[in-house]
């Protein structure tokens, strides 16, 4: 191989071993993210259940919540999930903006399990 198809070949070695390795770094950055604003949901759920919980007696009007898509994929994952009804079943009102209308499904039939069928039955089977 002559000197300049050498030069050539380390060229292309490089361009794509650098892109495999920028590759690797935007999915671990994505996954840091990801593990960064589920535990900012868990922390920001746990702090508005424990406002609603303290002001109880002394708020006559209620509370509300709003959330917004990417905040409610995240609100809807399995280890959230009860946290998040449970703080939205003790508010007087629920608006889900900027999000698909598969999710503004799931909250609403999720909420009528919670509020209208579940009194009958016991809390440990939710």
């Amino acid at each position: 191989m002559s000197s300049s198809l050498q030069v050539i070949a380390l060229g292309i070695f490089y361009h794509v071993v650098s892109a495999k390795f920028c590759l690797k770094e935007k999915q671990r950055d994505k996954q840091a993210l990801a593990k960064a604003s589920l535990e900012s949901i868990k922390k920001q759920i746990g702090e508005g259940i424990s406002q609603i919980n303290s002001a109880k007696e002394s708020c006559k009007s209620g509370f509300g919540l709003i959330i917004d898509g990417k905040s409610l994929d995240y609100s809807l994952n399995k280890n959230l999930e009860r946290s998040f009804f449970e703080l939205a079943t003790n508010c007087a009102s629920v608006i889900c903006c900027r999000s698909s209308p598969k999710q503004k499904a799931r909250v609403s039939s999720t909420m009528v399990v919670v509020c209208v069928l579940l009194p009958y039955f016991s809390f440990s089977s939710f």
